[in-house]
């Protein structure tokens, strides 16, 4: 039975900061995705002189800039940047936005990421072994990245540059721990469900890509291998404070939707609290195979249902049914609230539901619903801070303490929804 409806200059320093980057490349577009809402997700130029540039020269380099990743300000080329900001924008990078980063006159340079998924069938090692054979319309996404300008991308982040060097059409790498969850090897072969196949050409250090699954070595390979969900950033290298880059594409935006992590003046910052990358929730949670089902929903292998799934009665909500790791941190909020007469911080009749697997809406991306680590609770209610409240401020604190993020600070605010983070958070 199948359950669920339906290269270079580079300090130690420098390496922790590029690695907290690259975590908050895959953990930011993470938390976006957690949202359930309908709306959810070329050579330096040299330095321009003293005096402002008239606006077709303005204009030509902004368009030029558009395809290098540089910008006509660079006073700082072949340099290595130590503190690139991540630029993340929910509703997708338009060229609009691009264009506004390149005339900024404070961005040195910028990379673009494509953020995806795509959907693994099969697998074998370097020796033939068949590690993965799904059949039935089942299969394994996968966290996916492409990184393109390149030029920049060696002064924004040259270990990546080096990490593809001399790699084209066709070629993937793994991370190590990606490469120990897919049991798979430097020559291994992966098939997806489009039917493009790729060659894992190389394994890489945890440190390169971030808590990454799988980087495509050629950003064009994507619309080939039928990746969905394809939403690019910017890594960029800003001559100021991020806050200010923030406010200036905020602007550029019309006004929102954009948020800026990383770079520099981050401690001034009011961030939300990341979740576990996709990477992370597989090593945490185990790792399942699906398939689509009716409109948003999958099913879920039942291996994967009958060992981590278990149906619980919790105080004060009553009978929900998450994973049991999950069900123990409900437990923990729940019981403490009830002991300590704080009961009516919840109500019951606003309890939304945990294990649905499914996929984000207006995405391809699979729900943390899906794992049955996340839970709607007080959904749906008035966000005045009284009981019954989702983000009443002892319902929060009581949350957190439990290892349980709140959506109420997202850039696609989502008040209502808890998810598993554990008690160190994401690595």
């Amino acid at each position: 039975m199948i359950w669920g409806v339906d290269v270079a200059k580079s300090t130690a320093l420098r390496r922790v900061a590029v690695l907290c980057l690259l975590c908050l490349v895959s953990l930011t577009t993470a938390c976006t995705d957690a949202v359930e809402s309908s709306s959810d997700e070329s050579l330096d130029a040299p330095a321009t002189s003293a005096s402002p540039p008239d606006s077709s020269t303005t204009e030509s380099t902004a368009a030029e800039s558009m395809s290098t990743g540089t910008t006509a300000v660079d006073e700082a080329a072949g340099e290595v940047s130590d503190d690139p900001a991540w630029v993340f924008v929910p509703s997708g990078l338009t060229p609009e936005l691009r264009q506004a980063a390149a005339a900024n006159d404070r961005v040195r340079r910028f990379a673009q990421v494509d953020v995806a998924v795509v959907n693994l069938v099969s697998s074998r090692t370097s020796t033939g072994r068949t590690v993965d054979q799904l059949s039935d319309g089942f299969r394994i996404q996968l966290d996916t990245r492409a990184y393109r300008d390149r030029v920049a991308l060696r002064e924004l982040q040259p270990e990546i540059v080096e990490a593809l060097e001399g790699l084209g059409s066709g070629d993937v790498l793994l991370s190590e721990a990606s490469a120990e969850l897919r049991r798979l090897d430097e020559g291994s072969e992966i098939v997806l469900d489009s039917g493009w196949s790729a060659t894992v050409a190389r394994v890489v250090p945890d440190d390169v890509f971030g808590a990454v699954e799988i980087v495509f070595a050629d950003p064009d390979d994507l619309v080939e291998a039928g990746a969905g969900s394809v939403r690019p950033g910017l890594l960029v290298d800003f001559d100021g404070d991020a806050v200010d880059l923030e406010s200036a594409l905020v602007e550029a935006n019309g006004g929102g939707g954009v948020r800026v992590f990383g770079g520099r003046g981050v401690e001034e910052r009011d961030l939300p609290t990341p979740v576990l990358s996709p990477l992370e929730v597989k090593q945490h949670f185990g790792e399942f195979s699906f398939r689509p089902s009716v409109g948003r929903s999958v099913v879920i292998e039942d291996e994967w249902f009958e060992e981590n799934i278990e149906l619980r009665r919790i105080p004060i909500i009553g009978r929900v049914r998450c994973h049991r790791v999950f069900n123990d941190a409900l437990v923990e909020v729940m019981a403490g609230l009830l002991r300590d007469g704080k009961e009516d911080l919840i109500d019951p009749s606003a309890y939304q539901g945990c294990w649905t697997p499914r996929f984000i809406g207006g995405s391809e991306r699979l729900s943390r619903h899906s794992w049955g680590i996340a839970a709607d609770i007080n959904f749906g209610n008035d966000l005045d801070y009284s009981l019954g409240s989702p983000v009443h401020p002892i319902l929060l604190k009581r949350m957190t303490d439990a290892g349980l993020v709140s959506g109420h600070s997202w850039v696609n605010t989502d008040p209502g929804h808890f998810e598993y983070v554990g008690d160190d958070g994401p690595n």
